[in-house]
């Protein structure tokens, strides 16, 4: 919804989403949904590291001061 509307947002992990990756984000939900609905089991998120801290730190900080557009 962000994204329509001319807007950014970073997730948790640092990822800038765009209309590039979004596309490949919302197929690869469409697939573990599936797998989900036919029984199988996918795997949670990883656990979060420091670096994860650092890259979302950074990404946001971009993101405020106007770097990324």
């Amino acid at each position: 919804m962000v994204i329509g509307k001319g807007a950014r947002a970073v997730n948790q992990n640092g990822l800038v989403f765009t209309d590039v990756n979004m596309d490949r984000l919302l197929m690869e939900r469409h697939i573990g949904q599936e797998i989900h609905r036919s029984g199988g089991q996918t795997k949670g998120p990883a656990k979060r590291t420091k670096e994860d801290d650092a890259r979302f730190e950074a990404a946001f900080e971009k993101l405020i001061s106007g770097e990324i557009k």
